[in-house]
């Protein structure tokens, strides 16, 4: 007679998988098969868990050894882009010789995350001659997805370009004057107030990303202004107190 003498065989040494970071619950992930030579129900295999650290976002089909996926919650391929779990087996319906194998899933990406400014805003001065600024004004924006479409970030100007003067470097995010921004001759010209373009940052992904940020491009004479502040105190109090009266 038959005795329950053999262990379930995987028919592979290593399971691997992928499944997209945004996929819905429900997805099929991959499907683990193992065998027992005994006969009877001694050699009936059944799938009896799966241990890791997301074990509890998965869903093993006991008889089938098909894995589904429960949940992504707090699945984040920019933060954890795969992950190693064991899969048990156990013949006797379950209650006998088990075995195990490892799984390795790993989270493709999906467009999830948009182009994130390195500031807040930026501020560039113009030269005198009024066709290109005293530094060179670049705008740069990084998006946390995996290298490709998804994180190729390209720049454009969306709205405030002054007489249409502005370019930008849709790659580099570098920031131009096609032609000077006013004639110099005339005075009244010195006096621009500050303009504000608003710069878009996009990438390549499906659905598309993006986030803006403003620029803010001064004239040095509209800058170099002198402030008087009148402050009532006796001239004396305030010799005492200057450091603190700058401050």
């Amino acid at each position: 007679m038959d005795a329950n003498d053999n262990i379930p065989q995987f028919k592979k040494l290593r399971y691997e998988a992928s499944v997209s970071e945004n996929a819905e619950p429900g997805t099929f992930i991959t499907k683990i098969e193992a065998t027992d030579k005994d006969t009877g129900d001694f050699g009936k295999v059944r799938y009896t868990s799966i241990n890791g650290p997301i074990a509890q976002n998965l869903i093993l089909n006991s008889e089938t050894g098909v894995i589904t996926l429960r949940t992504l919650e707090e699945m984040d391929r920019e933060r954890i882009p795969e992950y190693t779990l064991i899969v048990e087996a156990r013949d006797n319906l379950g209650r006998g010789n088990k075995n195990v194998v490892e799984l390795l899933i790993r989270l493709m990406d999906a467009n999830d995350n948009v182009p994130i400014f390195l500031q807040p805003r930026y501020d560039a001065v113009l030269n005198t001659d009024m066709r290109s600024f005293n530094q060179r004004l670049i705008v740069k924006a990084f998006d946390a997805d995996e290298m490709g479409p998804n994180s190729n970030v390209t720049y454009e100007i969306i709205s405030g370009n002054y007489q249409d003067k502005f370019k930008i470097n849709p790659i580099s995010g570098e920031i131009t004057l096609k032609e000077p921004l006013a004639d110099v001759t005339k005075q009244e010209n010195h006096n621009l107030p500050p303009i504000t373009l608003n710069v878009r940052a996009h990438d390549q992904g499906v659905p598309v990303q993006s986030s803006s940020v403003e620029v803010q491009v001064h004239n040095q004479e509209y800058l170099n202004r002198t402030i008087t502040f009148v402050i009532p105190l006796p001239a004396e109090k305030i010799r005492h107190r200057k450091d603190e009266i700058e401050r």
